[in-house]
């Protein structure tokens, strides 16, 4: 099996071989589950969780393979295996074997795997062998429906949206795991960029679309067009402090796939700069 991309979300990142993708997904940092498929076909289910007390290994290998086992009547524990942070399980049925795995990572995150179509126990342990995971006080890679990105610490994905032609994603900065966020960043790739600029520049569109209370200045850093925003606070109390509401807007297009990419961020501290990391080869100045 060959390894050809991965994704990357919550903190962990995992392998994908040669046509797969991620299907779906559920959660959020502290605990959630996606689905890896191949075309049509579902391959495995994939669940995280964080805590800082040590799993028992054994009882959650068997509570996922229990749990493998409803799915596919019949089907029965062969054989199971442990090595120090990670353990193996073999469950038979008539139309063949799914293997469980659990491991977990020193700075606190638990992964179960359950392949849900027959699949070969090798298969399985690169897969497990090839993922990483970070601390909540760690950057984080992001690779997601065409994103790729790395963000500092304490930043949590609140939503994402994933429609043909579009994908949207929110994620919400809580230093020091605080209740309250105090940055806002949402992350856009939209399809067929020519024909959403038209005859516009990419700074041109992007200050199109602010807000009419909204004071900027825009410039440029190559391919990339931004615009940083001002606007009066949204209440009377923000207003007679003299406190304003600011947004920096990061812009560029994906050349060889026609995608614009908009990044926006929003909060009271120094903004985040351009994150998103693409080959100059991919990138066009509009």
């Amino acid at each position: 099996m060959t390894l050809v991309t991965a994704i990357a979300l919550h903190g962990f990142a995992h392998p994908l071989p040669a046509g797969w993708e991620l299907a779906a997904t559920w959660g959020n940092w502290r605990a959630g589950r996606l689905v890896l498929a191949d075309g049509l076909r579902a391959r495995i289910h994939l669940s995280w969780a964080r805590s800082t007390r040590t799993p028992d290994l054994a009882a959650t290998l068997a509570r996922a393979g229990r749990k493998l086992a409803r799915a596919h009547p019949g089907a029965g524990m062969w054989d199971q295996r442990f090595e120090s942070d990670r353990g193996f399980a073999t469950w038979r049925a008539h139309d063949g074997d799914r293997h469980v795995a659990v491991r977990r990572f020193a700075c606190g995150v638990s992964l179960v795997w359950q392949q849900v179509h027959p699949g070969g126990e090798r298969e399985l342990e690169t897969l497990v062998d090839a993922t990483t995971a970070v601390a909540n006080d760690q950057a984080a890679p992001w690779r997601l429906y065409g994103l790729d990105l790395e963000l500092p610490p304490w930043w949590r994905l609140e939503g994402i949206q994933h429609v043909a032609g579009l994908v949207r994603a929110l994620w919400c900065r809580y230093p020091d795991d605080r209740v309250r966020p105090d940055q806002l960043l949402v992350v856009r790739r939209m399809a067929c960029a020519h024909v959403l600029l038209g005859e516009r520049t990419l700074d041109a569109w992007l200050r199109a679309h602010l807000r009419r209370s909204e004071v900027a200045t825009s410039g440029r850093d190559g391919v990339v067009a931004m615009v940083d925003a001002t606007a009066p606070g949204p209440t009377w109390w923000r207003r007679l402090r003299r406190q304003h509401d600011r947004r920096r807007l990061h812009a560029w297009i994906e050349d060889e796939t026609d995608r614009l990419v908009i990044q926006e961020w929003k909060g009271s501290t120094d903004p985040l700069p351009c994150l998103l990391r693409l080959p100059a080869a991919a990138l066009r100045v509009a």
